[in-house]
């Protein structure tokens, strides 16, 4: 624009705008999930009352959520625990006014729980409702 009002231009040009480059999203070896899993069992072991048990039952199922039903980490950060839906098999991810976090494209889908999942959160929550 100031270029053609200071008469160095005789027509405006039209520029693209570039697009930032996109990135893959960081990802664990299958080597390194082993040794987080290792030691968030661990932890949990250690834990030696009761809000630490239940940071580190917290962060193992979170472990879990992430790798077997490939939810974004701002999903399970989000995630409510009554948005778990066993009788159903779904996790169902909602947006959560409580932690000021909308999910991406303000969509609200459900995903399937596997086999493997369904059994560890399944005797997970069995035990956090007693509790």
């Amino acid at each position: 624009k100031w270029a053609l009002e200071n008469d160095y231009l005789t027509q405006p040009v039209k520029l693209k705008k570039p697009k930032a480059p996109s990135r893959d999203p960081e990802t664990l070896s299958i080597k390194d999930l082993e040794l987080l899993l290792q030691e968030l069992q661990a932890m949990q072991a250690r834990a030696t009352d009761v809000r630490q048990k239940r940071h580190a039952d917290n962060l193992l199922r979170a472990y879990w959520i992430c790798t077997q039903a490939l939810l974004r980490v701002g999903a399970v950060w989000s995630l409510r625990l009554d948005h778990i839906k066993l009788s159903r098999r779904i996790i169902q991810i909602r947006d959560n006014p409580d932690l000021n976090w909308t999910n991406k494209a303000y969509k609200q889908p459900d995903k399937p729980i596997n086999d493997k999942l369904y059994q560890i959160l399944k005797q997970d929550l069995k035990i956090h409702i007693l509790h």
